[in-house]
């Protein structure tokens, strides 16, 4: 597994899924069902879900990649810090949810793994950021 983290790592795909914009196209929670719908269609999953199906696997890469590339621990968290950096409405969405589905708990819980992994001391100090840059 170490080993195949490190490829990933060295192939860029963390730069690549910092990259992509469906990560920031978070549909709103339908409180009503799906478009107001009584009995929504079984086959049609709601947006919601949808979005799950994308952004879970993308969590879990990252959270893999930080527990198995400790050799290049730094490497790998400056690359995930930066894919949450470029998703930051989608984390903080994330983060401010309050809507108890197992859905939202697997992104929490994914979330906050990967940034107690990400941000562990020295890593931070090494990440060369301007934070005022996108505060205006």
């Amino acid at each position: 597994i170490q080993q195949g983290a490190l490829e990933l790592l060295r192939s860029g795909v963390i730069v690549k899924l910092a990259q992509f914009q469906v990560y920031d196209m978070r549909p709103e929670i339908d409180q009503q069902g799906i478009f107001g719908m009584r009995d929504p269609p079984v086959f049609i999953p709601a947006p919601v879900e949808r979005y799950h199906q994308i952004l879970l696997p993308a969590l879990q890469l990252c959270q893999i990649i930080l527990t198995s590339s400790m050799a290049q621990h730094a490497q790998a968290a400056r690359q995930v810090l930066q894919f949450l950096i470029s998703h930051s409405d989608a984390v903080q969405a994330i983060l401010r949810c309050q809507e108890v589905s197992v859905g939202a708990l697997q992104e929490l819980a994914l979330l906050t793994g990967i940034i107690s992994k990400a941000a562990l001391p020295g890593v931070l100090g090494d990440f060369d950021l301007d934070f005022n840059e996108g505060m205006q």
